[in-house]
């Protein structure tokens, strides 16, 4: 059983008039080396939530209708040596081979 600190989702307004819902995950670590990757228990938590989102906002004939989630890690007792650092862990496509035909649209409903 995963718990999250703090889970909500984010309805965000557009100019369409429509709005775009975005999870948000918010987490507190005070212990900034608890013996294994915090960066790999983030990611743990993303792919969970998104996995989470099975059957309300996307099934095996949508799988557009998943929604983005951001998580927040939150370090208050981090090294001195780290104060004010902020680091972004994101998934983005790069093209070892070959040439891009056309720009497909992939997670890109900001």
């Amino acid at each position: 059983m995963v718990y999250y600190d703090i889970l909500c989702y984010i309805d965000v307004p557009q100019e369409d008039g429509k709005n775009i819902r975005v999870y948000l995950n918010v987490e507190i670590q005070n212990n900034p080396y608890p013996g294994y990757s915090i960066i790999t228990r983030g990611y743990a938590y993303v792919s969970r939530i998104v996995s989470e989102q099975w059957g309300s906002e996307y099934d095996d004939k949508n799988y557009d209708g998943m929604k983005k989630v951001y998580s927040l890690w939150i370090m208050p007792k981090a090294p001195k040596r780290k104060d004010g650092y902020m680091n972004v862990y994101e998934t983005n496509e790069r093209i070892i081979c070959g040439r891009q035909q056309k720009k497909k649209k992939f997670m890109t409903r900001e």
